[in-house]
């Protein structure tokens, strides 16, 4: 009679019911996360020197995403991760969504540190564009003029920010600078006129008079600043304005009417066709929009000016232009850790800095 053998039953991995349970909490952990990361709030590393004495480059920024709403996702997928598996040639770009913002519990405001990605052309998704940290100065419907440094808003001077900087030229006895003297006033840039012992640095206006009675300082003198750039994007009237001198803009506000007159075509032209996404056109001196002739236009968003608190070092809304608010991400509210990077080991982390309010 024939033996029987018993064929080995298929062993199945399963996971032990402890091992269920540390990976629901992992996973669990991890969307938590994502879902914090996007629709709460994040931390942003701080590179440049263009908020310099407000934001020091190596802060790690608290970005609060809901205190001005949510911006919701303008793709399902980022250009960048399908860029990964397919050639950029053959794959039409990632469809971008309309642009939603879930409900806030402010409005943005006067001098508002914010998170936003920089204007650019319309070819750029607006998520890939450069995210920045600015200040705002003036909201929708403002108007803002730049006189001798200082900021008007519908006509009014503006108190400035208490860390804003601009660049001083400073003549001294040698032809070096003491590196206590530039640890005492937190200096981290400085340009060397050649052939003289005259150094270029940002101050603020309050560290001018104590520059000025350190031993070893001859004069202190502002800088002027050079004009903008020669393709600034206010068209020709903003050709002789400079970062000192600058204005008057009227800054766009949803439903604003304006009549497209020279003028106006000038100013606006960028934000309606690279924001507004309006195909605008100038024949014989008559503007047509999407083939239409218009002789006035109403704004569909908010625009908003930035600009550094470091003015004569940094690229703001003077260079690149208003910023619409589907550019905005959300407003700086502090600061995490802060690391020095030029420092030793030892010294990097800036304990002062920790948990420190943005102001």
């Amino acid at each position: 009679m024939p033996v029987k053998r018993r064929r080995k039953r298929k062993q199945v991995f399963r996971l032990k019911p402890h091992w269920k349970e540390w990976l629901k909490a992992v996973l669990i952990a991890v969307l938590t996360i994502i879902l914090f990361r996007f629709f709460v709030f994040d931390l942003v590393s701080l590179s440049g020197s263009s908020m310099e004495g407000s934001l020091l480059s190596g802060d790690i920024m608290v970005v609060k995403k809901y205190n001005f709403g949510t911006r919701l996702p303008l793709r399902i997928v980022p250009q960048n991760w399908v860029n990964l598996f397919f050639s950029t040639d053959t794959l039409p770009p990632v469809k971008q969504f309309p642009y939603l913002r879930l409900p806030g519990n402010r409005k943005i405001q006067h001098y508002d540190l914010i998170f936003f990605n920089t204007p650019a052309f319309h070819q750029t998704p607006i998520d890939e564009r450069t995210p920045r940290a600015k200040r705002v100065a003036a909201l929708p419907g403002d108007t803002l003029v730049i006189r001798n440094s200082k900021i008007y808003i519908n006509g009014k001077p503006q108190t400035p920010p208490e860390n804003i900087q601009f660049n001083y030229w400073v003549d001294t006895r040698r032809d070096i600078i003491d590196d206590d003297f530039l640890k005492e006033f937190g200096i981290n840039e400085i340009t060397k006129m050649r052939g003289h012992n005259r150094f270029s640095f940002p101050l603020s206006p309050e560290m001018v008079d104590s520059v000025k009675k350190f031993p070893g300082i001859l004069r202190v003198r502002k800088d002027q600043p050079e004009l903008i750039t020669p393709d600034n994007p206010f068209g020709k009237q903003a050709d002789l304005w400079t970062s000192d001198e600058f204005g008057p803009v009227v800054i766009p506000r949803k439903g604003m009417t304006i009549h497209l007159d020279s003028a106006n075509l000038d100013l606006y032209f960028q934000p309606i066709l690279y924001h507004e996404r309006q195909n605008i056109r100038v024949s014989n001196d008559s503007v047509f929009i999407n083939g239409k002739f218009m002789n006035e236009y109403t704004f569909r968003m908010n625009y908003f000016f930035v600009l550094g608190d470091n003015r004569h070092n940094t690229s703001d809304s003077r260079n690149w232009g208003l910023v619409p608010e589907n550019h905005i991400i959300g407003r700086v509210s502090g600061i995490f850790l802060s690391f020095d990077k030029n420092d030793g080991l030892i010294g990097r982390l800036r304990w002062n800095r920790i948990f420190k309010k943005a102001e």
